[in-house]
């Protein structure tokens, strides 16, 4: 029997900060989809121990189906030192992981925006790195008009807010459009619901100041004291 020279054994990372569009890429990828998401239920509903890794695997082979692993920080990040009291565990369970990871032949879609927490050994083992980065104008437009595609319900220039909301991802955007439509959505009469461009740029400020406020930079806030010469 002839050994193939290269087996089908194909791992993507998809990483970035504050990305949107991890997950969909994903659910993109032709499969049967039966055993996409069953990877992480195996976790859930079992905990995460060698088993249920084995497990998670063997249902992707039976399938025919690739593994994705959404937001996999804590399945796929860095060893515990062996002084650490759950250290055996832990580090049991990635070793079997990376075990699982050479043996499989198939596909697994791994996504992050944590990507330097992920272990050195994985990384090894990942062929190829995916980077999304932040949507420019273009994309933002774009997302705007899939996010609110009815014109007749929207009254906003979607140039002016991609100009607005630069420096978001594509999961605020998402955001940002789902929370316009509520506000819009208020009146007792259907035939009045409509999203504004007040609404929208109301809702970009919003995400701009949860950002802000998460990432601690209060810089733009702060009241200098001193007296101005000249």
């Amino acid at each position: 029997m002839s050994t193939p020279f290269l087996k089908y054994h194909v791992h993507l990372l998809i990483n970035g900060k504050q990305v949107g569009g991890n997950a969909t890429f994903a659910e993109w990828y032709p499969s049967d989809a039966a055993a996409v998401r069953d990877a992480r239920a195996f976790f859930t509903a079992e905990g995460y121990h060698v088993e249920s890794v084995k497990a998670a695997f063997q249902a992707a082979r039976e399938h025919g189906a690739l593994l994705f692993f959404d937001e996999a920080d804590s399945l796929l990040s860095k060893r515990v030192s062996t002084g650490e009291s759950c250290s055996t565990s832990i580090n049991q369970n990635r070793n079997c992981l990376m075990q699982e990871l050479d043996r499989f032949d198939g596909l697994v879609i791994v996504t992050t925006n944590l990507f330097e927490n992920y272990d050195p050994a994985l990384l090894r083992r990942i062929q190829r790195h995916i980077q999304f980065r932040l949507p420019d104008a273009s994309m933002r437009r774009e997302l705007f008009a899939l996010h609110l595609p009815n014109p007749d319900r929207v009254r906003a220039d979607f140039a002016v807010l991609a100009e607005q909301s630069r420096g978001l991802s594509g999961g605020d955007i998402l955001n940002i459009c789902l929370n316009s439509i509520y506000a819009g959505s208020t009146d007792a009469n259907p035939e009045r619901w409509e999203v504004s461009q007040a609404m929208i740029e109301a809702e970009i400020k919003k995400a701009r100041k949860a950002k802000t406020e998460h990432s601690g930079d209060k810089s733009k806030s702060r009241r200098r004291i001193g007296f101005c010469v000249g």
